[in-house]
């Protein structure tokens, strides 16, 4: 199983507001986009705990498929 610091090693990382948690001003990784209705792009971010929370959630999914846990993965197609 990655490490916690080998799984934040997979994301980029940058001030910014978490999403799950609401924390502004804390490094962020961009795991997602969203197109509003009204039109526009805006990134989905999330703080390193909240990252590391939904690898962990994404790690227990695979797990119950019966599948290998990839982590890096959030904001991909598959994640």
């Amino acid at each position: 199983m990655p490490t916690e610091e080998k799984i934040l090693d997979c994301y980029r990382w940058r001030p910014g507001t978490c999403f799950r948690c609401a924390r502004t001003g804390v490094d962020t990784a961009r795991i997602g986009r969203v197109r509003p209705q009204a039109g526009g792009e805006h990134e989905v971010r999330a703080c390193r705990k909240c990252v590391l929370a939904l690898e962990a959630d994404r790690r227990s999914a695979a797990e119950r498929r019966g599948e290998i846990y990839e982590p890096g993965q959030l904001g991909k197609s598959d994640a």
